[in-house]
């Protein structure tokens, strides 16, 4: 081979050789000038997740939340239960299977506006149905006799407690004052002569509440019995209060009578 003028094959070669590291020597600037550059602008790990959310500020000491204030005890006041609009309500029949237990309607009785309540409540004082003693009175040995306590469904119903109890009579009397009855009944549903519910419904237009009832009073196996139908009206006399307006016999006779009311 001549050394001085070197075989054109050769030259090509080796132009070739020199093209090739000048391009791997470019590759490899270029790759470190992006890697530099990448690693300036890239974000850390922790960043990834909210890169646009702002640090949350510091708190110097722990949040806790407020008490609730305490809840104020409601206290029932007389005329506060809603209108429920007029209209008649079926509250109490008779079962005609055999046994002619009473059914009180608790769902309509639950509907009842004070002023209704206190209506039932002067009939339910009068005459009622299907009671049973709760707790039986006593007598002591120095003759003293201690009341027991008498459940009545439609008392119970008005939510007026025992009958005759204490917030029957108050809650009856707080309404009627004046036209409130003079005596309460108390007669268990076991003893021979008594007064009982056989139907009793309310009907109320405007300011006028009429309790319209069927009763039956007897005084034992084989003795005389009494049948009949009575309606009672009461006028509003304000927001709080009930008078007796009126009251009449619409069909039978009741034991007060002598004779049959006119019709």
């Amino acid at each position: 081979m001549n050394l001085m003028n070197p075989h054109p094959r050769s030259l090509a070669r080796g132009a070739r050789r020199r093209w090739k590291r000048l391009l791997l020597t470019s590759w490899t600037l270029a790759s470190v000038v992006a890697t530099v550059s990448c690693g300036t602008d890239r974000a850390t790990p922790a960043a990834l997740g909210s890169p646009s959310r702002a640090p949350a500020p510091a708190h110097t000491a722990r949040e806790t939340p407020s008490a609730a204030p305490p809840v104020a005890a409601t206290v029932p006041v007389p005329g506060t239960r809603p209108a429920r609009g007029a209209g008649r309500l079926r509250l109490l029949w008779r079962k005609t299977n055999g046994d002619f237990e009473a059914v009180v309607d608790h769902d309509a009785a639950a509907r009842l506006t004070d002023a209704e309540r206190a209506a039932v409540g002067y009939l339910a004082a009068q005459i009622n149905a299907d009671c049973r003693w709760s707790t039986h009175p006593e007598v002591g040995a120095d003759g003293s006799v201690t009341e027991g306590d008498l459940e009545c469904e439609l008392t119970r119903a008005l939510d007026l407690g025992y009958q005759c109890g204490d917030e029957h009579r108050e809650f009856v009397t707080g309404w009627l004052a004046e036209y409130a009855p003079s005596r309460c009944s108390k007669v268990p549903a076991t003893a021979y002569v008594q007064s009982a519910l056989d139907e009793v419904a309310v009907d109320t237009r405007g300011n006028v509440v009429v309790v319209k009832y069927t009763a039956v009073k007897t005084e034992g196996p084989g003795a005389k019995t009494w049948k009949w139908s009575e309606a009672i009206e009461f006028e509003r006399i304000g927001a709080t209060r009930l008078k007796l307006a009126n009251s009449k016999i619409t069909s039978g006779r009741a034991p007060w009578q002598t004779a049959r009311p006119k019709h």
